[in-house]
């Protein structure tokens, strides 16, 4: 399992969790939890063709849930980084995700 806890602007935390990737009849599926939400715990699961797309979708997923519920979660004392989200402005027929880092 994988987990990153974030932190509210009121010090709050919230708490990432990425459960090891299980195939079950050829496919793979991953569950995530997001807990610490005002509106609630999240707790989903993203499957793939193989471990690694279900890991890099849930990734995704919860990125994406986690920008739609509270987009000023802090890591580490700043804005990044933060999981992957998915690009509204990918070329028709495509799937992107993205992670944005600071650089400075």
């Amino acid at each position: 399992m994988m987990t990153r806890t974030f932190h509210t602007g009121s010090g709050e935390d919230v708490v990432l969790r990425i459960f090891a990737p299980r195939e079950e009849h050829g496919d793979w599926f991953t569950r995530w939890t997001v807990t610490g939400l005002n509106i609630g715990d999240v707790d989903m699961i993203s499957g793939g063709v193989d471990a690694v797309q279900s890991v890099v979708f849930a990734l995704a997923a919860a990125g994406d849930r986690l920008a739609g519920e509270d987009d000023s979660l802090m890591f580490i004392g700043g804005k990044g980084p933060q999981p992957p989200r998915t690009d509204l402005d990918a070329p028709s027929g495509q799937w992107v995700a993205s992670i944005t880092i600071p650089t400075v």
